[in-house]
């Protein structure tokens, strides 16, 4: 049987639609993700599926939060997952972060990082349910960084239409970004080089 969890509401560290975020207490390299209430229990379920069949497969974490499990707490069965850190330690932010609060360092290796987290979800087939780029985290290192996803995730259950809905949702998450990006010309800028069919004409 496993170990119960109490979770700390002093190591809260974020939350989404449907979950609540923790450090878990014991080992602060993970965290601890639990539904909000019961009427998020399917949902719940529905994604530990999901990730137990990305766990399966040889690189299906590389841009996705490292899933290690299941948890019980004292408010139900949690997801736990590595915590997102740089290199130093600190904890990874988001893309939304830089975008109102450092948009000068959304440069051409942030950029190139997106085109590589795109090339990622088309080749092993990922669905951003939420295009939000507050689900998305820049974690640095010393050699460049990379974009980690650490909610709004799906598998298609439709094969015959999973690369164009894969394809618009990603879509979803260039345009949001050039669109709140108005501030920013070197941004938009950026964006427009690297993907020229969805912003040329907005770039004019």
């Amino acid at each position: 049987m496993k170990e119960r969890v109490k979770i700390d509401p002093e190591l809260f560290i974020g939350d989404g639609t449907e979950r609540l975020c923790y450090l878990h207490p014991g080992n602060r390299a993970w965290c601890i993700k639990i539904p909000r209430s019961s009427s998020h229990t399917k949902q719940h379920r529905h994604d530990l599926k999901i990730y137990n069949k990305l766990a399966k497969r040889e690189n299906g974490f590389r841009h996705i939060a490292a899933f290690r499990g299941t948890v019980i707490t004292e408010r139900g069965e949690g997801l736990l997952f590595e915590t997102v850190r740089n290199g130093d330690g600190s904890v990874a932010k988001s893309l939304l972060h830089y975008l109102y609060n450092a948009p000068d360092r959304i440069d051409e290796e942030m950029i190139s990082a997106l085109r590589e987290l795109e090339n990622f979800i088309k080749k092993e087939r990922i669905i951003l349910k939420d295009p939000s780029p507050s689900n998305l985290l820049y974690q640095q290192n010393g050699s460049g960084g990379r974009f980690v996803i650490i909610d709004g995730i799906d598998l298609p259950a439709v094969p015959l239409f999973a690369d164009f809905k894969i394809s618009k949702q990603w879509e979803k998450v260039l345009r949001r970004l050039y669109r709140e990006s108005g501030d920013n010309p070197a941004v938009r800028k950026l964006l427009a080089a690297s993907w020229p069919n969805l912003f040329s004409q907005e770039a004019q």
